[in-house]
């Protein structure tokens, strides 16, 4: 009998081979790290103290030189290689960008000078002086947490601008700029100013004075939308909004008259319709007609509308971490499209879902929505507004929180 015939061949019992144990690792995966980041979890950052001004690292000794440093680095420079745009959207951007004017908010000086008080007697005094000009347009720069505020601007930058604007005549220049020097402090048009009605039309045309409280000017009905209501104004918005209150319940003159809607730009059928007649403009600037209209710079909407557009998408953001904080690394990151994106067109093909592919600038949100506006730029803003503040971490640099 063979030494190697054993009970375990004629018995059927066979032994179970031994499964190779996995490995189990105690830490993060591989992936988990590379998505892991400063600030991503669900721990607060540390704060050791809050961080007063946002200068440069060359101190900014009075506001003059604040003014001038934020104005030179509203915008970074176009990128050179591999931009993403063609030359027609370089073009726009470049364009886009010579045609706002230089005003800076006092809420971006606030932020680069150490002291706010300190900064608005020096802005109180530079006004006396004609060396600068405080705009205050109401209704769209109301000052507050997240308002625009005052915006500054140098008064050689808008006598520039008065100069070079091709809409108003040489006359019309002088009368304006000598308007602007006999008053520095003044906000809005004051009553006897020497200039004509048409001038005034012309200068609110240009974009050099605009009513407090609206937005355009009509010029079909020239200033006739500025004066009090009267029999003059009869048939405008002006005098429908206190028709009620001054004729009889259930007349016609209640409702503002017959064609009340086609006299104020209105469409639809009208029991008889009359064109809307071409009011001419107030002879004076007496009676407090013109006290209304307020200085202004052209372009100015364009310039308030990408400022709190911008405000607004840097605070969200910050939504995306927990605590609505993180490192000023990390959100710089994110403002110049470092990072996933809700768009599908900006996601890796193939590739696990939020992680972003290799996106030229020009496909960014930055260079597409707003034209390059320097993060350092939009991060004073808010923190000078009050929507956001900056923090030592001790950790990792300094730290921006949503207010």
């Amino acid at each position: 009998m063979p030494l190697h015939f054993t009970a375990a061949h004629s018995s059927g019992i066979t032994k179970s081979k031994a499964r190779p144990l996995k490995r189990v690792s105690s830490g993060p995966s591989r992936a988990r790290l590379s998505r892991i980041r400063p600030g991503d979890d669900d721990e607060r950052l540390p704060d050791i103290g809050l961080v007063v001004r946002l200068g440069p690292d060359v101190n900014l000794h009075d506001a003059p030189q604040a003014l001038r440093y934020a104005q030179e680095t509203m915008f970074t420079e176009m990128p050179q290689r591999a931009p993403g745009m063609n030359s027609t959207r370089i073009a726009q951007v470049l364009n886009y960008r010579a045609s706002l004017p230089r005003l800076v908010t006092l809420a971006h000086l606030h932020a680069l000078l150490s002291t706010p008080s300190a900064t608005d007697r020096e802005i109180a005094r530079l006004e006396r002086e004609a060396v600068v000009r405080q705009l205050v347009l109401a209704g769209r720069s109301n000052a507050g947490r997240g308002g625009v505020g005052a915006m500054v601007v140098r008064l050689d930058d808008l006598e520039r601008s008065v100069n070079r604007c091709s809409a108003l005549t040489a006359d019309i220049k002088t009368k304006f700029l000598h308007l602007l020097r006999d008053h520095p402090t003044s906000r809005a048009l004051p009553a006897g100013t020497g200039l004509t009605s048409d001038e005034t039309l012309a200068l609110v045309h240009a974009g050099y004075l605009t009513a407090a409280g609206t937005a355009h000017v009509d010029s079909t009905n020239s200033l006739a939308f500025l004066s009090r209501p009267s029999a003059s104004s009869s048939g405008t918005l002006a005098s429908l909004a206190t028709a009620g209150s001054q004729q009889a319940s259930g007349s016609l003159a209640a409702i503002g008259g017959e064609g009340a809607v086609h006299n104020a730009g209105g469409g639809g059928a009208g029991r008889r319709f009359h064109p809307a007649p071409r009011l001419a403009a107030p002879a004076s600037t007496s009676g407090g007609v013109l006290s209304t209209l307020e200085f202004s710079m052209p372009s100015t909407g364009v310039y308030l509308r990408l400022l709190t557009s911008a405000r607004s998408h840097l605070v969200s953001l910050l939504s995306k971490s927990a605590h609505r904080e993180a490192p000023l690394s990390l959100l710089r990151e994110r403002w110049n499209g470092g990072i996933a994106s809700d768009h599908a067109s900006d996601r890796r093909e193939g590739g696990p879902a939020g992680q972003r592919r290799d996106v030229l600038p020009g496909r960014t949100r930055k260079w597409k929505e707003f034209y390059g506006l320097a993060f350092e730029w939009v991060l004073a803003e808010c923190c000078g507004s009050g929507m956001v503040e900056l923090f030592e971490t001790g950790t990792v640099g300094k730290g921006v929180r949503a207010r």
